[in-house]
């Protein structure tokens, strides 16, 4: 038995350097209505009774007084809530104040069921006193004060004090009407301070009570909270990673960083803001001067009415038009006159000269009859008969030859000729033949083309029909159908068609051909709603239709089955209609086939089976055939327009070759035509009239003889020289006299012509000048004179109207692309608007066109501040970013590991002075780094970056930076910040990158005995012992240190403390706690009573009332607490 105190260590009484809990008040809070005041020994204190009696609202009032609101309240109690620190889920002190037992429902949904407070004002409060051994004793305490409509922790208005000494919280009760005013309160209670803050509340405490000597009080505070939750752990390194490691100092250097960072960050998405809002919007800088050159465009062309094409519509067009044409008009009038003036004197002049030169002539030929020349003259006559002779031979031999060259060359002999001649003959008497066989050929041609044309046609609407559909129904069915909904008073799509409600599932659709086959005659069948019945049928009769259809009345709404995929209709699925029941019914009922590969499985019974080629037994009937009709089944019409577009290409393939055998037929009948029309010449033609030879002799014999009489007369030949002188001066005269008479006939008909429009446009133009609505602005003009000049090319009124027909086609196409213009324009200055909303939205801005002087602005002033500018700034702030904060946080992951470690070894000196499990061993935690090479990674990385300098980079190599930094820093922000999920603390948390085991060392030679790492194999007992030692050395080194006796400050709260363990195991963790001077204040259940109280110095049952009040009976009549054993 272990029965002996340690001397020096804490026992009965009180240490005057040491703190402890005295007395513990709770006023309304929780069950506990009204004021309790609860005593408390100075060393051992058991609160125990029923689940749910109270016992951990009292333990809940210490967490409330002491901690900040941030703390769980109920940890134990509530297993480990996860929640938000005091949620909803949890308790909280507006739970506790109003005495929250439960929750009702009624109209208006849940609320609370509560003690008090229930649709009124109410209010709570919390005190504690602590003594000293000196005799000293100081007092904290909480004032709660809850308005009616408070619904959230928030609502719930707190007041912190201290006052020395103790203090009758029951006297606080007349200060509560007044929400505990401080000015009233001060001066009923002399000494009492408030703090006006949790802050200066908690650094009074832990300067008071002297809470966290070797730490700050905030971490012992903490340590103390969890140590009261009792977590459940899993092994020592979770237990004490758990409940005495706290945060490490790499996430507060991170934070800084992280802040330090988001300032650079924010001038890098100021930068690149300003770089994307540039890039949205800069095409509104020539999108907005478009829009407008394209309206006003629009505006001028519209001014002209185009579209006005009459040619009397009063329009500016047209009184442009007529203007101008009227200038034209007078114009080439003018010119006109001018030249017909011109002509008359040419044609006077030429007049008189070929009268005198006629008479000149008759003089000459007069001279060369005197001087011998009838003979002459004879031979003159001859020559030009035979010479003209011989002119129209060869035209008719060259018609000839033209007209024969199918038939070979042109025969230079008449015995050629002749032969030819007897030739043609003879392919003329064959001809009709040789023709009638080729129309034969030809006819025969075309009528095997025509059923594959017809074929075609009948495609082509087929495919024209089925791409407007979704479905496979003929277009004569659907016409039908539409013609007897429109009868009956239905809609079209009332009448389905069996076809378009069922279709072969994907997995059976090797089984399409064979359902066509099947079902083609009931698909084709229209489906009438039963309701209509009679009356349907009565509107329906006196209905004319081409095709016949098929109905059948159906109930709607029928409940749907499941079909046996053995049988064809199981095979099918179905469109969601109200026919579906009616259906799938008529279709197992009549259609029962047995899907079967090919007739082998055809058997001598009367079942009814069908092979994937359609063919059907039904006993000893069957039927086969039908293959290659066009497919009506199915929801979708997509593999009926492919096998349609599959045939009309193999149709447009030999419609083709039959196409070109027919041309080639049809060319030879037209060159067998063409030959027999160049016989048919030679049979016509006499060898006389295209013998050239012949005709040229004549003409040179002639030719001869009349030079020998020339030659033989010096006076005829000079006469004659001088005839032919004066008859080509005559001629010419002649022709010019004829030419000017041709050009003034010509130019008077164009006088007329010009005169008589000239009468018609100025009646145009009289009409236009008198209309007051009708006018011509200067720069309508101007612009219609240019697209004149643009059109016209000689100026002449012959092309006004053709040019005018440009002018006015032209203008149409200009306004028709301004007003593309404009609604391109708009859409560029909408969507810029509309990008720039979407990614940086202003509701003083709009999206439409108007809002583009707002967004000219901003552009203006982004370009004023200068990108260049921005980027400069980003740049310095890069190079300024000296790294320090990533410096400091490589410092701090080396300084958490080390404050880890020397946390140890006070820790374990504490350890070593206590007796640990049956065998009075000792202790001693340990430490070992787990590595890991993300972790290393990052590290490196780290101290990469932190030692980077970045003042001789370029833009590109600082922006680059730039980005390394931020993946960097995302990896170490939280998500709710843009981090990575995970990464942060499995990077920041030094206390992941170690393990934490206990040793058991024996006493005498510090071998190690034992390792303790999993509890999981532990008892409930090992558990709390190892529990107690290693957090309460920690707990000790926090409230004091290994030199001294006793902790300065003493209390610790267990709430479901010692839960696993029997009393042995009970004992030695109680026996450790008080060997290291903690004065314990313990709630733990009715059924651990027995196996803690022999350690208790003092215990408290807690029961709770039917009606939800909580009120605790001391156990008076106990035997004295065990000793503290000794523990070395």
């Amino acid at each position: 038995m272990i029965d002996q105190p340690i001397p020096g260590m804490a026992t009965h009484g009180l240490n005057v350097t040491q703190w402890r809990a005295e007395t513990l008040q709770v006023i309304n809070w929780g069950g506990f209505a009204g004021h309790h005041s609860v005593p408390l020994d100075t060393v051992n204190n058991l609160f125990t009774g029923p689940s749910g009696s109270g016992k951990s609202t009292l333990l809940d009032a210490y967490l409330a007084l002491m901690m900040d609101s941030r703390t769980p309240l109920n940890g134990a109690s509530n297993d480990n809530a996860t929640g938000r620190a005091r949620s909803a889920e949890q308790r909280s002190t507006l739970s506790y104040a109003r005495g929250q037992i439960g929750t009702t429902r009624d109209d208006y949904g849940a609320r609370p069921k509560v003690l008090r407070g229930d649709g009124g004002n109410t209010w709570s409060a919390i005190a504690m006193t602590w003594t000293r051994g000196d005799g000293e004793k100081f007092t904290a305490l909480r004032l709660y004060w809850v308005p009616a409509a408070a619904s959230k922790q928030t609502d719930v208005k707190m007041h912190l004090a201290t006052i020395s000494g103790e203090f009758n919280l029951a006297s606080v009760e007349p200060h509560a009407v007044h929400q505990f005013h401080h000015t009233r309160m001060n001066a009923a209670f002399p000494g009492l301070t408030f703090a006006d803050s949790y802050l200066k509340f908690a650094a009074g405490l832990f300067k008071r009570l002297d809470i966290g000597a070797n730490g700050d009080g905030a971490s012992a505070l903490k340590l103390l909270a969890r140590i009261q939750g009792g977590r459940q752990v899993a092994s020592v390194d979770g237990l004490y990673k758990t409940l005495v490691l706290e945060e490490p100092k790499t996430y507060e250097a991170a934070d800084t960083a992280i802040a330090h960072f988001r300032e650079l960050e924010g001038s890098y998405e100021q930068m690149r803001n300003a770089e994307e809002q540039v890039a949205t919007l800069k095409v509104i800088a020539t999108a907005y001067p478009a829009l407008r050159e394209a309206e006003q465009e629009a505006f001028l062309i519209d001014t002209f009415r185009v579209s006005e094409t009459e040619p009397d519509a009063a329009t500016p067009l047209n009184l442009w038009r007529y203007r101008t044409e009227r200038d034209l008009l007078d114009t080439e009038v003018d010119t006109i006159i001018a030249e017909k003036e011109e002509q008359d004197g040419i044609k006077r002049s030429a007049g008189r000269e070929a009268l005198s030169l006629e008479a000149q002539i008759t003089e000459n030929l007069a001279q060369q009859r005197d001087n011998g020349g009838d003979a002459l003259q004879q031979a003159e006559t001859d020559l030009k008969t035979f010479t003209e002779a011989r002119d129209e031979t060869q035209r008719a031999r060259a018609r000839f030859e033209q007209q024969t060259l199918l038939v070979g060359p042109t025969p230079a002999t008449r015995e050629d000729f002749t032969a030819l001649h007897v030739a043609a003959g003879q392919f003329l008497a064959g001809y009709a033949a040789a023709e009638e066989d080729l129309a034969d050929r030809i006819k025969a041609a075309h009528l095997h083309a025509a059923p594959y044309l017809t074929e075609q046609d009948t495609l082509l609407k087929e495919k024209t029909w089925l791409l407007g559909r979704g479905d496979l129904i003929p277009q004569n069915l659907h016409e039908a159908r539409v013609l007897i909904a429109e009868r009956v008073g239905l809609d079209p799509a009332d009448l389905p068609f069996v076809a378009e409600l069922i279709d072969l599932a994907p997995e059976h659709n090797q089984w399409r051909e064979a359902a066509e086959l099947l079902l083609g005659g009931f698909a084709r069948t229209m489906l009438v709603p039963r309701t209509q019945g009679r009356g349907f049928r009565t509107r329906l009769n006196a209905l004319r239709l081409k095709p016949r259809i098929n109905f059948t009345l159906a109930a709607i709404g029928a409940p749907t089955r499941t079909l046996d995929e053995t049988l064809l209709p199981g095979r099918l699925i179905f469109r969601d209609s109200p026919f579906t029941g009616w259906l799938q019914a008529e279709l197992g009922r009549r259609f029962d086939y047995a899907c079967v590969p090919d007739p082998t499985a055809f058997a001598d019974d009367t079942r009814r089976r069908i092979t994937l080629t359609g063919q059907t037994q039904d006993g000893d009937r069957g039927a086969h055939g039908g293959h290659g009709q066009r497919p009506i089944l199915g929801f979708s019409n997509e593999r009926a327009i492919a096998e349609i577009n599959d045939r009309l290409g193999e149709l447009a393939n030999i419609l083709g070759d039959a196409a070109r055998a027919e041309q080639r037929l049809t060319a030879e009948r037209q060159q067998l035509g063409n030959i027999r029309a160049a016989h048919q010449v030679v049979r016509n033609t006499a060898w006389d009239t295209i013998d050239v030879a012949a005709a040229t002799a004549r003409v040179e014999a002639k030719t001869a003889e009349r030079d020998a009489l020339l030659a033989n007369s010096d006076i005829l030949r000079t006469l004659q020289k001088t005839e032919q002188n004066l008859r080509e001066r005559r001629d010419k005269a002649v022709r010019a006299k004829n030419a000017a008479e041709d050009r003034i006939e010509v130019l008077n008909g164009q006088h007329g012509a010009l005169a008589t429009r000239q009468d018609t446009v100025g009646d145009l133009l009289a009409d236009l000048d008198d209309n007051p609505h009708v006018s011509l602005a200067d720069d309508q003009a101007s612009r219609l004179v240019a697209e004149y000049e643009k059109f016209s090319t000689t100026g002449a009124h012959a092309d006004f109207e053709k040019v005018f027909d440009h002018i006015r086609r032209g203008l149409a196409e200009q306004v028709r692309k301004a007003r593309e213009d404009i609604r391109t324009q708009t859409t560029m200055l909408t969507n810029a608007f509309e990008a720039f909303q979407r990614n940086w939205p202003n509701r003083n801005l709009g999206t439409g066109v108007e809002s583009y002087p707002d967004y000219r602005a901003i552009l203006d002033d982004l370009i004023a501040e200068g990108l260049p500018q921005r980027r400069e700034t980003f740049t310095a702030k890069v190079v300024d970013w000296s790294g320090e904060d990533l410096l400091s946080l490589h410092s701090a992951f080396r300084e958490a590991l080390e404050e880890i470690s020397d946390r140890l070894v006070p820790v374990n000196e504490i350890l070593h002075g206590l007796a640990f499990g049956p065998g009075r061993d000792r202790l001693c935690i340990t430490l070992r780094s787990l590595g890991g090479r993300e972790q290393d990674r990052f590290r490196r990385e780290l101290k990469i970056l932190a030692s980077h300098t970045t003042a001789d980079l370029s833009p590109d190599d600082i922006e680059a930076r730039f980005e390394e930094l931020r993946a960097f820093i995302k990896r170490i922000r939280t998500v709710d910040d843009g981090g990575t999920s995970g990464d942060r603390d499995a990077l920041l948390d030094v206390r992941r990158h170690i393990h934490i085991e206990a040793e058991c060392l024996d006493k005498d030679t510090g071998e190690q005995i034992s390792i303790y790492d999993s509890l999981g194999n532990k008892s409930g007992g090992e558990t709390q012992e190892l529990i107690a030692f290693i957090v309460g050395a920690a707990l000790r080194y926090q409230l004091g240190n290994a030199t001294q006796v006793v902790p300065t400050y003493a209390p610790v709260f267990l709430d479901e403390g010692f839960v696993k363990a029997d009393a042995e195991f009970a004992g030695r963790a109680v026996n450790a706690w008080r060997g290291l001077g903690f004065q314990l204040i313990i709630a733990a259940p009715l059924d651990k009573y027995t196996a803690i109280e022999p350690y208790m110095d003092q215990t408290f049952n807690v029961v709770k009332t039917a009606d939800g009040h909580t009120r605790r009976q001391r156990v008076v009549g106990l035997t004295p607490a065990r000793p503290v054993p000794r523990m070395s």
